[in-house]
């Protein structure tokens, strides 16, 4: 293991002080995330959102040249900022600076610096030139990693994505990843897709995987996310509509076909998927496919929208002779009225006949703060299947509660009320502070404090989380102290130093943790390639130890960039007879990202 960890080492001192361009700004794109999702922690999302911010990062859009429902679909601005948006580029014409994107309404500068990862303001040349066709846009990822655990040996996962297009009319992607325990060069999964817009990119026609995130998420939202409430933006969701997925989970996605076509204020989507179709395609086995039909009709103003999304499930073979064996209809709508966000959804499930409901607001006051407030009922019964509602409980479970937020700039503090199974004799009372604080212009210091009462099961938890951040030249070095309080005691601290410099970049990080039991177990974000999101739960007694390092170059008209990681985790001193005695594993990765 020495020799491993040495001669990882020095490869990685030798790719990240190579020469070469600029290697775009990890840790930037880490605080984007946060800003937009409104959560505290890289803990707090899930694996597919991470992914959609990637995607993004690596093809950004034009605000110059994207129309109305594209900005919608990424995901990045509210109703009122598309609104306000297109009403300034047809007023002024393009947007030549993020200087003067911050002067548009509706646009923050500190917004308009969290999207500056995300898009790009693209010109269509001097007056009197002819525009340039579509530039040609290829991408290639190519992923392999080797996994050791003790007592059961060595085994190899990989992973390719491509995406062609040409940045306007035609966007194609394909994805195939070989888990750990699948056979030599199978794939256990995969995915692809293939969408064509039509003139102005009005419509758009999609055939493949695609993702569905519609309302509040009561009715259909594809994606898994975990449940909580931190940041002003964590308290409502916002619709990306039918958007092309290259995720390699299955439920994140689904497969048949699309389109989307706009008009004037109106926003019409259809599509016609194949639940069940994506397994038979990977693991071969007899195909139990159903259909499952759907649309969204969207009528959008400069201060919001309202929209209806309706779908059905049918099952080929129904194991109780039903043919339809879901359908539900929904209604939200969404505004922002004088600075204030407004936002609701109604939901009905037609087949178990129950309904839920979700609303709220978040209101700026006194120009730096701002207060927030949401409820949500999901009555007993209601189908959450193809859902993904904002809510205090991961899983598909039903529950109703009530959560507030008061936040001051990056200081926040909320509080969520829920009741699981919608049962008033069941509550948790969830509470958050989070209070990130610039001790100088290099030293930052975040405290995050939570808390769990219940009146069932473990009836209380509490953590406490503090980092802090150096920078400096190049260098940058973080601390971090966990402890937590649940069915018994826990804590993680982990010292990690990096240094960027140029095109390339090295992180080591030393990790000490102690969780006897799976309740008492912590998260903790870990750097890692793009693609691949690390959030491992530590429990037990031991230490970790991991290696991080990329590299940027330019290899003829091609763009290259070499990602390499490698970790270590032990339990040496677990307590025999818990949760928390497992054996010794070890990982290596290394990923290579062309672009053409």
């Amino acid at each position: 293991m020495a020799v491993f960890v040495q001669a990882a080492l020095w490869a990685s001192a030798v790719v990240s002080f190579a020469a070469g361009p600029g290697e775009p700004d990890r840790d930037g794109f880490i605080r984007a995330v946060l800003y937009l999702t409104g959560e505290t922690g890289m803990e707090s999302l899930g694996e597919d959102e991470i992914e959609r911010y990637e995607e993004l990062e690596r093809s950004p859009l034009d605000l110059n040249g994207a129309s109305r429902s594209r900005l919608l679909a990424s995901g990045l601005f509210s109703q009122y900022q598309v609104a306000s948006l297109t009403e300034y580029r047809n007023r002024t014409g393009e947007i030549l600076s993020f200087t003067e994107l911050a002067s548009v309404d509706g646009f923050p500068q500190a917004f308009v610096e969290a999207i500056s990862h995300f898009v790009k303001l693209g010109s269509s040349g001097p007056p009197g030139e002819r525009k340039k066709g579509p530039r040609a846009d290829v991408s290639s990822d190519t992923n392999l990693s080797l996994k050791y655990v003790e007592g059961t040996g060595t085994s190899l996962s990989m992973w390719h994505k491509l995406r062609a297009g040409d940045g306007d009319r035609v966007d194609f992607g394909l994805s195939a990843k070989k888990g750990y325990d699948a056979p030599f060069m199978k794939p256990s999964s995969y995915s692809c897709f293939l969408e064509i817009s039509g003139r102005r990119r009005k419509a758009s026609y999609l055939i493949g995987d695609y993702a569905l995130r519609f309302g509040q998420g009561l009715a259909l939202w594809s994606g898994y996310q975990m449940g909580g409430f931190s940041g002003d933006r964590s308290f409502w969701k916002r619709p990306t509509g039918i958007s092309p997925s290259r995720s390699l989970s299955a439920g994140t996605s689904h497969r048949g076909i699309a389109a989307r076509v706009s008009s004037g204020h109106l926003d019409i989507s259809a599509f016609v998927s194949f639940p069940g179709l994506r397994d038979w395609c990977e693991s071969g086995k007899p195909p139990d496919i159903s259909v499952m039909p759907g649309f969204n009709a969207g009528w959008f103003s400069r201060t919001g929208a309202v929209s209806m999304t309706a779908y059905g499930v049918c099952a080929a073979c129904p194991a109780d002779g039903r043919r339809l064996a879901a359908a539900k209809v929904s209604a939200d709508a969404r505004f922002c009225v004088k600075g204030t966000d407004l936002f609701a959804e109604t939901a009905f499930d037609l087949i178990n006949r129950a309904g839920a409901v979700t609303g709220g607001f978040c209101v700026p006051f006194a120009e730096r703060w701002k207060v927030a407030g949401s409820g949500r009922w999901i009555q007993n019964g209601y189908d959450l299947a193809y859902s993904s509602p904002v809510r205090a409980f991961s899983g598909k479970k039903v529950e109703a509660g009530a959560a507030a937020g008061l936040f001051y700039n990056e200081i926040g503090l909320t509080a969520d009320l829920a009741f699981p199974d919608a049962d008033v004799r069941s509550r948790q009372l969830k509470l958050l502070l989070n209070c990130p604080l610039k001790l100088a212009d290099a030293l930052v210091l975040s405290v995050r404090l939570t808390g769990r009462l219940r009146s069932y099961g473990e009836k209380s938890r509490t953590e406490a989380r503090t980092d802090l951040k150096w920078t400096c030249s190049g260098w940058q070095t973080v601390l971090r102290a966990d402890l937590l309080k649940c069915s018994g005691f826990a804590w993680l601290a982990y010292a990690e130093e990096g240094y960027v410099h140029g095109a390339g970049a090295v992180y080591l990080r030393g990790t000490l943790f102690v969780a006897d039991s799976w309740d008492d177990r912590l998260y903790s974000y870990e750097r890692d390639a793009p693609g691949t999101f690390n959030v491992p739960a530590y429990y037990g007694r031991g230490y970790a130890v991991s290696l991080a390092a990329r590299h940027r170059f330019r290899l003829g008209s091609c763009y290259m960039k070499v990602y390499f990681r490698a970790g270590y985790t032990a339990c040496p001193w677990s307590l025999e007879g818990t949760s928390g005695d497992r054996p010794a594993r070890a990982e290596c990765r290394i990923q290579l990202s062309v672009d053409f």
